[in-house]
């Protein structure tokens, strides 16, 4: 179960087009410091509608991909308005993913059979999102061991060998757990006709949410392009 599901989740689908309108509205608007106040109000929409884990998980992604993006901008470029709009897009894009990072997993699969989605392609969904977090657990523990055994990353070739190589039998590892519990509980990507205990369908909130965040997308595209 995903640790930064809040208590009422939006409708997976709406999560997933959150991201996508605020990213594009904000890729394109991003031009002028009046824009700031949008990213700044998504934070706190977020936290007021439960997503205050999500949100405050976000910021150290917001702290990594801020400095890279405004690194190469400032390197490529040199100019304060760019490193500015790089900074903006770097925030708009961080604060569009809150949703997303507090979707529950089980419950995008649910929504993807309720709407009748092939079963290999849930698959791929699923795989997704539980593949990497798994990795980046795997990935700890390597690095615990490696420094446990007396092992110096400092040493660059030394470490990366040690690192990828075993990254790559427990990846092997992983896959392979993974597909036998999907033969043993008989999973199968013929669409055979399923039940579902409790369909995942959008709510009254859901769609009010989801009218919110096209109005706010639009306002901020339509203000953006105004300002420049």
């Amino acid at each position: 179960m995903n640790r930064l599901r809040p208590v009422r989740e939006i409708y997976p689908l709406f999560a997933i087009l959150t991201f996508v309108l605020i990213t594009i509205a904000g890729l394109i608007a991003a031009g002028s410091y009046y824009l700031w106040v949008y990213p700044v109000f998504l934070f706190i929409f977020f936290i007021a509608i439960g997503y205050w884990r999500a949100a405050l998980s976000s910021l150290v992604c917001l702290v990594f991909f801020s400095l890279f993006t405004v690194g190469i901008t400032a390197l490529a470029t040199q100019d304060v308005h760019e490193i500015e709009d790089a900074a903006f897009r770097s925030v708009i894009v961080v604060a569009g993913s809150i949703p997303l990072l507090g979707m529950s997993y089980e419950t995008l699969a649910k929504n993807l059979d309720t709407l009748k989605c092939p079963r290999t392609f849930a698959l791929a969904v699923l795989v997704v999102f539980y593949f990497f977090p798994i990795l980046n657990s795997e990935r700890r523990k390597i690095l615990m061991a490696y420094r446990i055994r007396g092992g110096n990353p400092h040493l660059p070739f030394v470490f990366f060998k040690a690192l990828v190589t075993t990254m790559l039998l427990r990846t092997m590892s992983v896959a392979d757990s993974l597909t036998l519990s999907l033969e043993t509980r008989g999973f199968e990507v013929r669409n055979k006709p399923a039940v579902i205990y409790r369909p995942v369908v959008p709510r009254a909130a859901d769609w009010a949410y989801i009218t919110f965040i096209l109005l706010l997308a639009s306002s901020l595209l339509g203000v953006g392009l105004w300002l420049r």
